[in-house]
Order: C-alpha cells, then sequence, then structure tokens
C-alpha cells in the first residue's frame, strides 16, 4: 500500500491507489478528506446574476403586456442557464473514486492569465449518476507545472487520459 503514486494538488495531496482515487490533505495517509471547496463559484455567480436579468426581464414584459417579450424571455433563460445549472449539479466533491467509474479525464487550463490548470474527472457515483470531480493543480509559479506533468504521466499509465 505504500508504493502508490500520488502527486500534490493546490490543496493537498491526489493517491493513486490499484482500484481508486482518494483525495486528501496529508501526504502520507490515503484516508480520504471531505472538506468543502469552493468549485463553481464563477459559475454559480453567473447564474444568479442571470437569474436576475431575467426576472426582471420577465416583470417588465409583464407590467407592459409584452407577450412576445415574455416568450424571448423565457427561451432565453433556458438556453441561457442549462449550461452552468448542469455543469453544476454534475460537479462532485467526493474524495474517493473508483478508477473502474472513470470515464474521461481532461486537462484544462484558466483562460485568463493561465496560471494555473485543473483536470475534470468524469465518473459515475454510486448512484449511476454522472459526475465531475475537479482537481485543481498547485499554480505554475509554485512548482506546478512539474506537478501537472507528473499527473498526466500517471493519468497515461492508467489510460485515463490521452
Amino acid at each position: 500500500m505504500n508504493n502508490h503514486k500520488k502527486f500534490r494538488t493546490n490543496n493537498g495531496y491526489c493517491h493513486i491507489l490499484d482500484d481508486e482515487i482518494v483525495l486528501n490533505y496529508q501526504q502520507d495517509s490515503i484516508e480520504p478528506s471531505n472538506r468543502q471547496e469552493k468549485i463553481g463559484l464563477i459559475e454559480s455567480i453567473v447564474v444568479s446574476v442571470l437569474v436576475l436579468i431575467i426576472v426582471f426581464g420577465l416583470i417588465a414584459n409583464i407590467v407592459e403586456r409584452d407577450y412576445l417579450g415574455i416568450l424571448l424571455t423565457i427561451g432565453t433563460s433556458v438556453l441561457l442557464i442549462n449550461w452552468p445549472i448542469k455543469r453544476l449539479v454534475r460537479i462532485s466533491n467526493e474524495a474517493k473514486i473508483k478508477l473502474k467509474s472513470i470515464s474521461n479525464i481532461e486537462y484544462k487550463t484558466r483562460k485568463l492569465g493561465k496560471t494555473y490548470g485543473y483536470f475534470d474527472v468524469s465518473f459515475v457515483n454510486n448512484s449511476n449518476k454522472k459526475k465531475i470531480r475537479v482537481i485543481k493543480m498547485p499554480r505554475f509559479e509554485n512548482n506546478g507545472g512539474s506537478e501537472i506533468k507528473k499527473a498526466k504521466e500517471i493519468f497515461k499509465t492508467l489510460q485515463l487520459i490521452d
């Protein structure tokens, strides 16, 4: 059990065992940690702002008795809010993920500034629902580049990432 693979994340360590991934905040322990993280903060802010704009637009159209405006507002709201809400519902904070339940791991970087990257781990949880676990990597200026390379190599050997 001591010779498992691991790499550093932004908030701790990711341990790759024979049958599962364990995320925790200690280098030498493989016990999972379920501390809440700030995941999806930007998406939740965007959704909140969109909901406010749509509600005020809908109220204004109702007051003006603009039925076409009401239909357009409702249609636009369904299209605009669909993606962020779907993503927020799918984001998971699980600290243990079975390797056989993982369907895809995708590496992404932040678009503005690109100071850090993260992995989106797509998997099916115990309730048979598709979820995404975000593994945020250390910033590039804090030796994050080498940790990202290490993580990619580990995921490639497990054939979870291209």
